[in-house]
């Protein structure tokens, strides 16, 4: 479809011996005697050890689909900053972006690359920083977040071609290019649904470290009651609270996105519980729990970018300069 230069393929060899010497052994060996050895000890360890090595291609790619979301988004909105459609008689026609419809179709858009260029920033830290303890956290936050930008971009850059009309579909508008050029990123260094559920595997981990063998039911029942009543007391639905103020309260839906990821992992471990002490082995549980694996899944990483989000706004206008207090005279000119 696209990328062509970079055209994959296959290559055989028959009766071709490698030297020992030149074995990819970074993270394990073969004596000459035959015999695998590994510093690294468990089979678990070794696999996750070898696919961290894939977390800088992932970031890259998000990247890069966040860069061509951008590119869309510009050629849309200011393409519907000049084009004029439609009227009242005598009048000068509408603007596209004055239209309620075409701003739903691009500005949530332009909010969600802005939400994601913090979050990969984050990403970024992050993995500059990574240490052993905190490699596999870093390898999920970067196949979450390299399947919601990737996923993002794809949209985007279809809902900015159809803003443009017919001419969204000539080649000098360059959408054509980027579809082609970046519809690739939601395979390249694994398929997207495939790695949300790593990230849901990851949470899960996570969930089950914390709390170790405890009951899952009872703890389910706990957590659940302990977050309805701390929900009661912002949830609109349960006091009817919808004044604009407290719905654009960053601190609230943040709680509403986090209550939301919470509900989602709980649920679906009950779920896996309830499976394998029915006697289902482990492969078949975590198959029929995919859909909600994949929920939480993409739960984890909105409250993420989410989070992200706010701390970057928060942290802009920290950065912000001071507006000048100089009162500054201008003489008129006369044309």
């Amino acid at each position: 479809m696209g990328l062509n230069g970079v055209d994959n393929g296959r290559l055989w060899f028959e009766h071709v011996r490698i030297p020992r010497q030149n074995l990819l052994n970074r993270f394990a060996d073969v004596g000459a005697d035959g015999v695998y050895t590994s510093p690294i000890p468990g089979e678990s360890r070794r696999f996750f050890t070898m696919l961290s090595a894939l977390a800088g291609g992932r970031a890259g790619i998000s990247l890069a689909g966040l860069s061509a979301a951008k590119t869309a988004l510009i050629i849309a909105i200011r393409y519907a900053t000049k084009r004029r459609q439609f009227g009242q008689p005598g009048q000068a026609e509408t603007l596209l972006l004055d239209y309620p419809t075409h701003q739903r179709r691009l500005l949530p858009r332009l909010a969600q690359v802005y939400a994601l260029d913090f979050s990969l920033k984050y990403l970024q830290e992050r993995f500059e920083e990574r240490t052993e303890a905190d490699g596999r956290e870093v390898e999920a936050l970067a196949a979450g977040l390299k399947a919601i930008s990737t996923w993002h971009a794809a949209a985007t850059i279809q809902e900015c071609r159809e803003a443009r009309g017919g001419q969204g579909y000539m080649a000098v508008n360059r959408f054509a290019a980027l579809k082609a050029d970046s519809d690739i990123f939601t395979a390249f260094e694994g398929d997207n649904t495939v790695l949300m559920q790593l990230v849901a595997k990851a949470c899960l981990s996570e969930f089950r470290q914390q709390f170790h063998d405890l009951n899952l039911f009872t703890l389910a029942g706990y957590i659940s009651r302990r977050a309805a009543l701390a929900l009661a007391d912002w949830n609109p639905a349960a006091k009817r609270q919808t004044d604009p103020a407290r719905l654009r309260d960053s601190e609230f839906r943040l709680d509403a996105f986090r209550h939301r990821e919470q509900e989602l992992l709980i649920k679906t471990a009950g779920q896996l519980k309830k499976r394998l002490d029915q006697g289902a082995e482990a492969y078949d549980a975590f198959i029929e729990a995919q859909t909600g694996l994949a929920a939480a899944a993409q739960a984890f990483v909105e409250r993420l970018v989410l989070e992200q989000f706010v701390a970057g706004i928060e942290q802009a206008q920290a950065d912000a300069p001071r507006p000048q207090t100089t009162v500054r005279f201008v003489r008129p000119v006369h044309h």
